[in-house]
C-alpha cells in the first residue's frame, strides 16, 4: 500500500482550517495533512534527514549526550522538562489484543480488549440517546486529568504493531451511541447531548463501526449541524457484507464534509432506514496525530531532541476530565496481533 497516498487522501478530506500532525516511525514529526495541501512535508530538509542519522548513530554510542542536548533547549527545558521533572507527568503503555479485521481497511479498536479493557458503546434507544465520553469513560486510554488549573499534553506518541500496519491515527471520542439497528432512522433533535470539548465543533468528525456484519449496501448517513451552525447531510454507500470492527465509509475514516463546513457540532439524526441488515456504532471524535508505516520492530517514537516539533494538547470538558483517547488503524493484515502503544506527557 502507499501509505502517504492514503495520507493525502484522508488530508484533502479534512474540513477547512484542520491540520493533522504526521510523526514518522524512525525520525518523529515530518509534517501535516490538511484539506488545503493534503500531505505537506514539514519540520526537516534533506540535510535536517542526514543530520538526524548521524545523531541516531552518535546518541546511540553516547546516551547522555541526548540528555544534554535536550537540556539546551530554553524553552523545551522550562515548558516540558521541568514539568516532568518535578513529577507534573504521566507515562503509559497500552497494549491492545489481536482482532480480526479487512486487511487495508480502517477498523477501530476501542473496543478490543487488553489495557485498557474493551470499551462499549451506550444504547442509542436509552436517553440520553447516546453519551458523552472521556478519559474516565471503560476503554479511554488510561491517562488521568490535570490538576487544578493545569493542562495536559502529550509529549510523545509511540505505536508498534505485531503484524506491521499502514497508519494508526489517535483521535479523542467526544460522544458515541451503539445498537444502530438496520431499517431505522432515529431522531435525535431536541435531545442530543452537547460536548464540552472542542465545544464549537471545528475539526470534530464523524464514522460508522460495525457490531454486526452487514447486508447489501446501501445509502445510510446522519444530519448534522457544523462549526458554524449550519445544517449539512452527509451520505454515503456502505460496504456489502461489511466485518465487525470496520469503520464505515468504506476506504477512510471519517465521512466527508462540505467544502465549507468546519466540523460537527451536533448531530440531528443517523439515518439506517435502508440498511436490509447489520448494527452499527457512531462515533464522533477529533483527530489528534497519525503514525505511517509501522514495520514489526519500528516505533513512531523518538524521546530525544530532534523529534521536538510541538506537543499536542488535551482539551478539557467542562468538569476537567480530559478526553476519551483511542486508535483508528489502518490494517495490513487481516489478524492484526497485538499492539502496543507509548505515551508520554506533561502539565504545567
Amino acid at each position: 500500500m502507499d501509505v502517504f497516498y492514503e495520507i493525502d487522501r484522508v488530508g484533502k478530506m479534512l474540513p477547512r482550517g484542520l491540520s493533522i500532525p504526521i510523526v514518522h516511525p524512525l525520525i518523529g514529526r515530518i509534517g501535516e495533512v490538511s484539506e488545503t495541501h493534503g500531505f505537506r512535508l514539514k519540520y526537516m530538509s534533506r540535510r535536517t534527514f542526514h543530520d538526524l542519522l548521524k545523531d541516531e548513530e552518535r546518541f546511540s554510542r553516547n546516551p547522555r549526550q541526548a540528555l544534554r542536548e535536550m537540556g539546551a533547549i530554553t524553552n523545551w527545558g522550562s515548558d516540558v522538562v521541568n514539568a516532568r521533572a518535578n513529577g507534573n507527568c504521566q507515562d503509559i503503555w497500552p497494549v491492545k489484543y489481536s482482532v480480526t479485521t479487512v486487511a487495508n481497511q480502517w477498523s477501530s479498536f476501542f473496543r478490543s480488549g487488553g489495557l485498557p479493557q474493551a470499551g462499549a458503546y451506550p444504547d442509542i434507544v436509552s436517553y440520553p440517546y447516546g453519551q458523552t465520553f472521556n478519559n474516565l469513560t471503560q476503554g479511554a486510554f488510561p491517562l488521568t486529568s490535570p490538576a487544578g488549573s493545569n493542562e495536559k499534553f502529550i509529549k510523545q506518541f509511540g505505536a508498534q504493531h505485531k503484524t506491521g500496519t499502514n497508519l494508526v491515527m489517535l483521535i479523542d471520542i467526544l460522544w458515541a451511541a451503539g445498537n444502530l439497528q438496520f431499517g431505522n432512522y432515529y431522531d435525535l433533535s431536541g435531545s442530543y447531548p452537547a460536548w464540552t470539548r472542542y465545544a464549537d465543533g471545528w475539526g470534530v468528525m464523524a464514522a460508522f463501526e460495525v457490531t454486526t456484519t452487514l447486508g447489501p449496501s446501501r445509502s445510510i448517513g446522519i444530519g448534522i449541524y457544523d462549526s458554524d451552525g449550519f445544517p449539512i447531510d452527509p451520505y454515503f454507500n456502505s460496504t456489502a457484507s461489511c466485518a465487525v470492527y470496520r469503520l464505515q465509509p468504506p476506504g477512510v475514516p471519517f465521512m466527508e464534509l462540505d467544502d465549507v463546513t468546519g466540523g460537527i457540532a451536533t448531530v440531528s439524526y443517523i439515518d439506517l432506514s435502508l440498511l436490509t441488515a447489520g448494527v452499527m456504532a457512531l462515533l464522533i471524535f477529533k483527530p489528534l496525530c497519525i503514525v505511517p508505516t509501522l514495520a514489526t520492530a519500528d516505533w513512531g517514537e523518538r524521546p530525544i531532541r530532534n523529534t521536538i516539533g510541538g506537543v499536542i494538547p488535551l482539551l478539557k470538558e467542562a468538569g476537567g476530565n480530559i478526553g476519551c483517547l483511542s486508535v483508528l488503524v489502518l490494517t495490513s493484515t487481516t489478524s492484526t496481533g497485538v499492539q502496543q502503544y507509548l505515551m508520554e506527557t506533561f502539565e504545567g
